[in-house]
């Protein structure tokens, strides 16, 4: 805002300035509304704002000076009250301003003037009323106003006057800052006679010669109060030994050598050169005047650094190096770095890491760690200033004063040094080793370095803080924490030890003595466990990946970790995965059993405890390595069928190693010509096993063995066994089941000998004589099948030797008896026979061998009525012949037997079986409901015929029916829109849509049909209609006139709309046959020459371009068998040649829309038509299209003559001319070279006029001609050309013309 001012005009600046002090000086509202303005801001708030707020920062301040100037204007006139306003404001007046608002405005306009440009701050005063003026510079810097004097901006005549209106003293520190020939030519202008007296006494200070003392006046402590002691002097070196002079001292801040990160600010290979900083602020100390030539200068500099101190007085200046020094340590404005937690740096045992400690003053200064020399520095600052205290010197009273200042200041100093002093420690699992000390690497760093060590891994609480340093800070507690401690770090592990790495074996068990045992074939897993040097769990991956060089490939190779085992087969084991970074697994299995050696090594060298003496037994017994050995079984005959055969078992495991030792479940089962069975085993607990076993028919037999439920399916042995000998006591009777009808088995009532078979089984109770009982009995008519077999055949197997002479009768309840044939069965291992029971009751069986009965026998049937017989039962419920697509048809069985008997229970087993053509047979549901009904129910997803059927244990049923179609889906509805692929406007296409249900069956016409909804869009207007098709399908009706392609959407019209399958559709309309009453034509080579004539020049040939176009208006192909002609009639008879060649006169009308291209039976090559009418006169140019004329034709064309043809002119005799005997004899008549005549040079005006009167009628014919053609062309239903002429006709005759149709219709 200075600079602005110093920009603006001195006047203007002056008068708002004016206005501004006026405010400030008269004080109450107006100073308040001027504050209120916002014209001035501090300088902390980042620039001035103007009133309007709408100024920049230049303008702001423009804009609020001249709101200004207008509302304080009439202050100005009341000089009498400003006056005695401004007096009573001057300094030391004790009256002050009238309001706060008014001070706070004089404040900043003087703060203000002071930053402006000295020269525009005078030129801006001189424009301001004198009391105002010294009013602003009363409250100035006396070197402010001292340079507005100095700048010559400010007349010396009214400088004077300004420093009159001052107070004295104020007036006299004003002159003490001019430059002494200034203020030796503003004195002779003052009229106050105690300035001028004070200026001529004050002498006049050389800054040169002067003396510069004191404690201070080369270093100072940061925040505290420094003096230093100017003893003045003239030019000549002499003392000077009064007062007087006006002496400003500023500290301006200089650039440091070394930078934040402790490194040198100059370049390379230069010295540091002292330089002003930019962007701090000066600071100005306080001097004092002690009245005898000695000048006290007193300061106080929070920044700590190098600084200039330039002294300035009257003109001259002298510049001080000063050296600031840090205050004491204050902790809560230290603070500690965080480490760098990345992989590579992290923190490793046995490793130290270094924290960087920010130790800093109150200020933020910089502060080297405190130690015994900052102790012994502050001392000998102490000293030194009692020294300069005491000893005699030509140093004055003042000078005393100063030394004792900083006597105070060093002692402080001392004090606090003494106090504090930077310590660390820490806390975790194990111990922690740390100290404070400088960094090494960079001496000059603004930091000091923490360095902290351990060697158990884990988390560790570290500590930075200050501590009393007299009494050391391990005898003392820790009195102020540092800011960023106490710092949480973990403690990664150091490299893997080799001779700390731990291994675990698993899979092997360990023995007294040392000895691992494992099993042959079964996994040992060795896992290595990484260990660094202090038994910290390490890890072999935690290596620098990010730097690859050969120490790091080194590292690398020396955490190599390998496992194996040496003996009767060398193994190596293999890496397997898991275990994380700090564990390696290693797997491996030795097959062969033995003694091996099992070698582990970290990078080459054996871990502590290792190499280790494995010893591996036979695993577990697998029974394809086993052995069975025994006389009997090599031997021929030494098996036999009934007797006792021994032998043994040898067992081994998968590897054929042999087992030492029992215990295994061994089974051994023989598979032979009567089955399976199986020998008794004896567990002799070294591995081998006892085998005992009888065979129950003569063959081949094979030897298997299972051990602990493993089976081997590959027998281990294989003999032959003889067959013994059967007698009665050895045979049974046994009834197996039915053929044909319901299953019996073991249905037997009771037996003679009570041992049936349900009696052997633990069957169901005992009848009265013995034998067993069951519910189950077969029906009447039934087949039963009974065997006569060897009593343990179910048990072991055995067969009967098939000539035993076995007889088998069957005695009826009516006393019938009957022998029943007996076979030998298929595998020759019992007698078979069928036994059919012919009555209801208990039935006989009687077995016997050579009269003796076998066990079982007799036993006693009963027999029981017939089951079910499906085709006599009854079905009820209209499920039996119809069903719906998707829907559960149910009905109802009422069961019958064969006799047409009602069954009144139920137990049957029945089962539906649904066949639909052309799919699977799917199975229905069947409930037997316990009084004889059945209710049976199905579902069928295909539309049309089906069979359901009904089956028992002995009959069947088939009934047919009929599968409705469901309600239409709207997903599954097809749409046929072949027939509008390919439409022609105006024509109507039919798309189809045929309605299926959910299963895809076809919906057939009928009541509640699903309707649809069909919308169109596309290129024009388009009808649309849905008609019933009457066969359940839905016809769209489709018809555009406009060609182009069309989208129908599909819509279910129910409830929520739901889209057809496949919607939208496609429709395609394609332009119709050409018809003359909407084609174009276009008549090319003419002009128009008025309204109505259009003319032609003789002999230019005349383009006629016709394009096609169907009734509706769109654009199409000619067909090839369409007639297209045009012709002229007039002064000759002209036919238009029509032409296909397109290039020499296409036109941009001529590219066809291109649904009319390789239209079938189409080109696009037609329709242009060329002529040359050489005659001139009027002409009637017919266009045709199939003999019917264009729309817009016939055209009349005036053609005109051409250029005249002087080789085309002929002389023409008098006698020749019949219109022009008398006027045109021996003229000249010239033609053009089309033989039109051309009247050149006439002679007689009367004959020329004749001519033309001639020609205008003949033209007046031609034109009513054309207008009844036009209006003939008009009607409908006539064949234009004939109507054209006939008018024609009509004309002439009623103009009296003569002569006969023909010629006139040739003239025409």
């Amino acid at each position: 805002s200075a600079a602005a001012a110093s920009a603006m005009d001195p006047g203007l600046a002056g008068e708002a300035m004016e206005a501004a002090q006026r405010a400030a000086l008269l004080g109450g509202a107006d100073a308040d509304a001027f504050a209120d303005t916002g014209a001035f801001a501090d300088r902390e708030g980042g620039g001035w704002l103007g009133a309007r707020g709408e100024y920049g920062e230049d303008d702001a301040f423009a804009g609020a000076l001249g709101d200004a100037a207008d509302r304080f204007g009439a202050a100005r006139k009341d000089s009498r009250d400003f006056g005695s306003r401004a007096h009573d404001a001057r300094p030391g007046s004790g009256s002050g301003y009238a309001s706060d608002a008014a001070s706070d405005v004089s404040a900043r306009l003087t703060a203000m003037l002071s930053k402006m440009d000295p020269f525009a701050a005078a030129q801006a005063a001189s424009s301001m009323d004198p009391d105002v003026a010294a009013a602003a510079q009363s409250q100035l810097p006396p070197d402010r106003a001292a340079a507005m004097i100095a700048s010559g901006g400010l007349d010396a005549a009214d400088a004077a006057a300004m420093l009159d209106k001052l107070s004295v003293d104020a007036a006299d520190r004003v002159m003490a800052a001019l430059p002494p020939n200034v203020a030796e030519r503003t004195a002779a202008l003052v009229a106050s006679d105690e300035i001028r007296a004070r200026a001529a006494a004050r002498a006049v200070v050389h800054l040169a010669s002067s003396h510069v003392s004191g404690p201070n006046c080369e270093t100072c402590v940061a925040g505290r109060e420094a003096a230093i002691l100017l003893e003045s002097a003239n030019p000549g070196g002499g003392r000077l030994t009064r007062g007087g002079a006006h002496v400003v001292a500023t500290f301006y801040f200089l650039e440091p050598e070394f930078d934040a990160n402790g490194d040198r600010t100059a370049p390379e290979g230069k010295g540091h050169a002292d330089v002003r900083a930019a962007g701090v602020e000066p600071v100005v100390a306080k001097t004092v005047d002690l009245g005898t030539g000695a000048y006290e200068i007193r300061y106080e500099i929070t920044r700590a650094g190098r600084y200039h101190l330039e002294l300035t007085t009257a003109g001259q200046s002298r510049v001080l190096l000063v050296t600031c020094e840090p205050d004491v340590l204050d902790p809560p404005s230290c603070a500690v770095e965080a480490p760098d937690t990345s992989a590579a740096k992290r923190w490793r045992a046995g490793e130290p890491l270094e924290l960087r400690v920010f130790c800093r003053d109150r200020f933020g200064n910089a502060v080297f760690p405190p130690d015994a020399a900052t102790s012994s520095a502050a001392a000998r600052t102490r000293e030194s200033a009692d020294a300069a205290e005491n000893a005699p010197s030509r140093t004055s009273d003042a000078r005393r004063e100063a030394a004792a200042a900083a006597r105070r200041a060093a002692t402080r100093q001392a004090d606090a040094a003494d106090v504090l002093v930077v310590v660390a420690d820490g806390e975790g699992p194990g111990a922690v080793e740390a100290d404070v000390g400088p960094d090494k690497l960079k001496p000059h760093a603004p930091w000091s370095v923490a360095r902290f060590r351990a060697e158990e891994a884990g988390v560790y609480s570290l500590r930075v803080f200050a501590a009393e340093s007299q009494r050391r800070w391990w005898g003392g507690l820790a009195r102020d924490v540092l800011p960023g401690a106490p710092l949480s770090v973990s403690l990664a592990a150091a490299a893997p030890d080799r001779a700390k790495c731990v291994v675990r074996l698993a899979g092997a068990k360990e023995r007294p003595g040392g000895m691992l045992v494992a099993m042959a074939g079964r996994e040992a897993t060795v896992s290595v466990l990484a260990r660094d040097a202090f038994g910290n769990p390490a890890s072999f991956e935690d290596l620098d990946d990010e730097i690859f060089d050969d120490k790091n490939a080194a590292r690398k190779t020396a955490y190599k970790v390998r496992v194996d085992a040496v003996g009767p087969d060398d193994v190596a084991f293999v890496a397997a995965a898991g275990g994380g970074d700090g564990e390696r697994n290693f797997v491996g299995a030795p097959a062969k059993s033995g003694s091996y050696v099992v070698r582990v090594s970290v990078g080459g060298r054996p871990v502590a405890g290792f190499p280790r003496n494995l010893q591996v037994v036979a695993a577990q017994t697998d029974p394809t390595q086993c052995v069975i050995r025994g006389d009997a079984l090599v031997v021929s005959g030494g098996v036999v069928v009934g007797a006792v055969t021994k032998a043994s078992l040898v067992a081994r495991d998968r590897f054929g190693n042999a087992c030492l030792e029992g215990g295994d479940n061994v089974m051994v089962r023989l598979l032979g010509p009567a089955g399976a069975t199986d020998a008794d085993v004896v567990d002799y607990g070294d591995g081998t096993y006892g085998l005992a076993f009888t065979v129950p028919r003569a063959g081949e037999w094979r030897a298997h063995v299972a051990v602990n439920g493993v089976e081997n399916p590959a027998p281990l042995a294989r003999f032959a066994a003889v067959q013994g000998r059967l007698n009665a006591g050895q045979l049974t009777l046994k009834i197996a089941g039915t053929q044909g009808g319901a299953v019996a088995d073991a249905f037997a009532v009771g037996s003679g000998a009570g041992l049936g078979r349900d009696a052997l089984t633990g069957g169901a109770g005992f009848g009265t004589d013995g034998g067993a009982k069951s519910s189950a009995r077969p029906a009447v008519g039934v087949e039963t099948t009974v065997y006569i077999q060897a009593l343990d055949y179910e048990l072991s197997g055995r067969e009967v030797g098939g000539r035993e002479p076995v007889c088998l009768r069957l005695l009826s309840p009516s006393g019938v008896s009957a022998n029943v044939p007996l076979r030998i069965s298929k595998d020759r291992a019992r007698f078979r026979a069928t036994v059919r029971w012919p009555e209801v009751g208990e039935h006989v069986l009687v077995a016997s061998l050579n009269g003796d009965p076998v066990v079982g026998s007799p036993t006693r049937v009963g027999v029981v009525a017939a089951d079910v017989h499906l085709p006599v039962c009854r079905v009820v419920g209209a499920g039996a012949s119809r069903c719906v697509a998707g829907e559960r048809a149910r009905f109802v069985v009422e069961a019958r037997d064969a006799r047409g008997n009602r069954l009144v229970t139920g137990g049957a087993s029945l089962t539906l079986q649904v066949q639909v053509p052309g799919s699977e047979p799917s199975r229905g549901a069947v409930l037997d409901q316990g009084d004889g009904t059945y209710a049976c129910s199905y579902a069928v997803d295909v539309s049309g015929p089906f069979l359901l059927v009904l089956a028992s244990q002995s009959s069947r049923l088939a009934l047919e029916g009929t599968c409705a179609a469901g309600p239409a889906d709207p997903g599954k509805c097809r749409v046929d829109t072949s027939e509008l692929k390919r439409l022609t406007a105006g024509s109507r296409g039919v798309a189809r849509i045929t309605r299926f249900d959910r299963f895809g069956n076809v919906v057939p016409a009928g009541p509640d049909l699903l309707p649809f909804r069909v919308e169109v869009s596309g290129v024009g207007p388009a009808e649309i209609e849905t008609v019933e098709a009457g066969d359940g399908a839905c016809e769209v009706r489709f018809e555009a006139r406009v060609a182009g392609r069309y989208a129908l959407r599909v819509f279910s019209g129910q409830g929520a709309s739901q889209p057809v399958h496949g919607s939208p559709f496609d429709a395609v309309v394609l332009p119709g046959q050409a018809a003359s009453s909407s084609c174009v034509a276009k008549l090319e080579g003419t002009k128009v020459h008025g309204p109505g004539v259009t003319a032609a020049v003789a002999g230019e040939p005349l383009v006629v371009r016709m394009q096609a176009r169907d009734r509706f208006g769109n654009a199409t192909a000619w067909k090839r068998w369409q007639t297209l002609s045009v012709a002229a009639s007039g002064p000759q008879e002209v036919t238009f040649n029509e032409t296909s060649v397109r290039d020499e006169f296409a036109t941009e009308n001529e590219s066809e829309d291109a649904w009319t291209k390789n239209a079938s039976g189409s080109t696009n090559s037609r329709g242009t038509f060329v002529a040359t009418l050489n005659r001139a006169g009027a002409y009637v140019v017919w266009c045709t299209v199939g003999g019917q004329a264009v729309a817009g034709w016939p055209k009349v064309i005036q053609v005109v003559p051409g250029v005249v043809d002087s080789d085309a002119a002929v002389w023409r005799a008098e006698a020749d001319t019949a219109a022009l005997t008398s006027e045109l004899v021996g003229t000249n008549s010239a033609v053009d070279r089309h033989g039109t005549v051309q009247i050149t040079r006439p002679r007689d005006m009367l004959g020329i006029q004749r001519e033309a009167e001639s020609l205008r009628q003949r033209l007046a014919k031609y034109e009513e001609a054309a207008a009844v053609v036009m209006e003939a062309a008009e009607a409908s239903g006539v064949d234009l050309k004939r109507a054209a002429r006939d008018a024609a006709f009509r004309a002439e005759a009623d103009a009296g013309g003569s002569g006969s149709r023909s010629q006139q219709s040739k003239r025409l």
